[in-house]
């Protein structure tokens, strides 16, 4: 790469100019992906660092499964953000693009398909967003929505992840892992027209702010669900035991 303000040619690694003493900005060389794209962690070493080399700092470990959109690609490396809205640089070796199902003109033409019935609750391969299951990793419930006229909103549970996206979440999805959900609130709607519509407020390890899941249909029972999937992957306490002819403690 070549020096902004003096145009000498770099090391990747540089962080200063050796011409002229400028710093070197983390995006210098970086080449623009026109339109972006939304990739998924699949390698479990998977790491997000600072600059587009594998000795450069850490800034965050990705698990398997985690979302990314990317904006920028230098060398063997793709420039990202996560969802929580940190950047860096991650090996393209370690993600896999998402595919986007964007119906073609000739597409829209075409009379409607005759219909299908309803994937199975169980069916581990129906996620939203072409997102690649984990192992042994199932739909527990899908949410429905009062008003989602786009069919941009989704909130998925499996017996491992809880996926959601749409309203104040953007379009990106967010990919959260059940050990990662701290508590799971209600709020009914006040509305007699929307009776049976609620929000859910998600407390989540390592993020400061509330998730706010709104326009729920039947939210309490989807906020019994996320909680019981919950509790089956946390570890149950050791009760205590008492041998026989022993005191009280």
């Amino acid at each position: 790469m070549d020096c902004h303000h003096c145009r000498e040619r770099l090391p990747l690694s540089a962080r200063l100019c050796h011409g002229c003493g400028t710093p070197v900005p983390p995006s210098a060389g970086v080449t623009r992906l026109p339109g972006g794209g939304a990739y998924t962690v699949t390698d479990a070493g998977a790491t997000l660092r600072d600059r587009p080399f594998a000795s450069a700092r850490e800034v965050l470990h990705l698990a398997p499964g985690s979302l990314l959109q990317a904006d920028g690609s230098q060398w063997d490396y793709l420039q990202v953000e996560t969802a929580d809205g940190r950047r860096g640089f991650v090996d393209a070796q370690a993600v896999t693009p998402l595919a986007e199902a964007a119906p073609t003109e000739d597409a829209t033409n075409q009379p409607a398909p005759a219909p299908t019935p309803p994937p199975a609750t169980s069916d581990s391969a129906a996620l939203p967003f072409n997102i690649p299951p984990l192992d042994g990793e199932c739909v527990l419930s899908r949410a429905m929505f009062l008003y989602n006229p786009r069919e941009e909103q989704c909130l998925v549970l499996t017996n491992r992840r809880l996926i959601v996206s749409g309203g104040v979440l953007g379009s990106l999805p967010r990919v959260l892992f059940l050990e990662e959900i701290d508590a799971v609130r209600l709020l009914n709607s006040g509305s007699g027209a929307t009776s049976g519509e609620g929000s859910l407020f998600l407390s989540v390890n390592g993020i400061a702010n509330i998730i706010q899941v709104g326009g729920v249909h039947a939210p309490q029972r989807l906020r019994d669900e996320i909680q019981r999937a919950c509790a089956a992957l946390k570890p149950r306490p050791r009760a205590r035991t008492r041998t026989a002819g022993a005191g009280p403690d």
